[in-house]
């Protein structure tokens, strides 16, 4: 029993080290690590103006578009957000908001494509601190009715996933 206490321990402990690296980075990082995600969580937070999961999604081009110039602190947008938002009612507020997933692209790096929303982005944000992009359709129902269908990018930085544009 000794020997099969003290061959699985370290295995133990190190699914645990994994499991927490894995929540950590879940609930405290930016970003999402799948694209669809990233969109679908941007969506739903705009829609139901929950700024924090906003700020959680957002790319660094659809903040500096939020904000309306480069130079902006994360807190001095949400204030911005926040008086926004203080003037209109959430709508959205108690609705259910589901997607329904048609398709994700990926866009490759070497088309005109990648090129020309790199160039967007870049234009906008100063930086092209990208290493991906892909397209996403999808429709947003709100409490089972159908909203829209909407085609947006999201972006990849470092290891995360956001919503783009």
């Amino acid at each position: 029993m000794k020997k099969l206490f003290k061959k699985i321990w370290p295995i133990a402990v190190g699914l645990g080290l994994a499991a927490i690296i894995i929540i950590s980075y879940i609930f405290c990082f930016p970003g999402s690590l799948n694209p669809e995600k990233a969109v679908t969580g941007y969506i739903k937070a705009s829609m139901k103006q929950d700024i924090n999961q906003m700020m959680k999604f957002s790319s660094e081009y659809q903040k500096t578009v939020l904000f309306g110039n480069r130079d902006y602190t994360i807190s001095s947008l949400k204030d911005r957000l926040k008086k926004s938002y203080d003037e209109y009612d959430t709508i959205y507020a108690e609705s259910e908001i589901t997607f329904i997933l048609i398709s994700t692209v990926s866009i490759n790096s070497d088309s005109n494509e990648y090129k020309e929303l790199l160039s967007k982005y870049e234009e906008v944000t100063g930086n092209k601190d990208i290493s991906g992009i892909k397209e996403i359709v999808l429709k947003v129902f709100v409490d089972g009715e159908e909203n829209r269908k909407q085609t947006v990018y999201a972006v990849k930085s470092g290891i995360s996933w956001f919503y783009g544009f």
